[in-house]
């Protein structure tokens, strides 16, 4: 595909920051998305009944912020959990049953999937400037979050539509030629590769090739 219509930004401050630089950049927001099954399952673990225990994500990456988290449960004197290594589900589950997560990128993190998931179990959220999607309109309640998440892969392909439709010609002979090509890097993903690989599978639009 021509031209720069598909650059994808995970957040509003992230597409502002990178065209006040590079003018010429297009592209749209799609902020994060999450599977059907994953949403329902999210869902369904929402419950109002919290414990006064804190999360912190325990990373090994720096740009987490995870002394500086912990230094603000510290501070406050809040009781907080650090948690790694958890089964996707287990964290989930965790999550639905605390008070709230806490977390302090050291750079744009902008759209970090686990403060969505936080936000859609009803949490509260410590968060600081670098998580750049926390003041944008669909983040302001859990019901306004669901909904903006499960609207985001119809929005991907609607937008890829639009694009394939400017710059494809329009002879059904010319299209089966013209498919998707999407580039997935990876590193140290043993253990959840196979996911990736079983989720590309399943996409319901088959019109793409995968290198990975």
């Amino acid at each position: 595909l021509k031209h720069a219509e598909l650059n994808w930004w995970m957040s509003e401050g992230q597409k502002k920051a990178y065209q006040e630089k590079y003018p010429f950049l297009e592209g749209d927001v799609l902020s994060s998305v999450f599977s059907k099954d994953t949403l329902d399952l999210i869902d369904n673990l929402y419950t109002d009944e919290k414990n006064n225990t804190w999360l912190i994500l325990d990373s090994k990456s720096w740009i987490k912020g995870v002394d500086e988290a912990v230094n603000y449960a510290k501070t406050n004197n809040l009781k907080y959990e650090l948690v790694w290594g958890l089964e996707y589900r287990e964290l989930l589950k965790k999550m639905s049953k605390s008070k709230g997560l806490i977390f302090f990128p050291r750079a744009g993190d902008t759209c970090p999937r686990m403060v969505i998931e936080a936000k859609l179990l009803g949490c509260e959220l410590i968060l600081n400037k670098n998580v750049q999607h926390k003041d944008e309109d669909w983040f302001d309640t859990a019901e306004s979050c669901l909904e903006y998440m499960y609207e985001r892969p119809e929005a991907f392909w609607d937008i890829i539509e639009d694009v394939w439709n400017c710059e494809t010609p329009k002879t059904e002979t010319q299209k089966p030629s013209q498919i998707f090509r999407i580039i997935t890097p990876f590193y140290n993903t043993e253990g959840f590769i196979g996911r990736t690989i079983y989720s590309l599978k399943r996409q319901n639009n088959k019109n793409f090739k995968c290198y990975m």
